[in-house]
């Protein structure tokens, strides 16, 4: 009872930082033109009226973490398929 009556008024200074979780995420075209703020040719990714905007360091950052989950996938899908490849001596019946 101690524990909750003292953490009531951390969790409660947390619920108002939590604001950026209860907006609703915005369209992937909409993320990506966002982070490819550039011209391709014909195809125009200039900001359009009321959609996100990214600066160069969020842009950074944000390719940051696109690159570095790509990594963490292939080094896990890389080993999975690795240990497979190890496990299947084992696991096979001999005929």
């Amino acid at each position: 009872m101690l524990v909750s009556l003292t953490s009531l008024p951390f969790f409660l200074y947390l619920r108002t930082l939590a604001y950026s979780g209860s907006l609703t995420s915005p369209p992937l075209a909409q993320t990506l033109r966002a982070a490819l703020d550039f011209d391709l040719g014909p195809i125009k990714l200039r900001r359009r009226e009321g959609e996100q905007f990214m600066t160069r360091t969020e842009r950074f950052d944000f390719f940051i973490l696109f690159f570095v989950f790509g990594v963490l996938v292939a080094g896990t899908s890389s080993f999975s398929v690795f240990i497979a490849q190890i496990f299947v001596r084992f696991l096979t019946l001999p005929t």
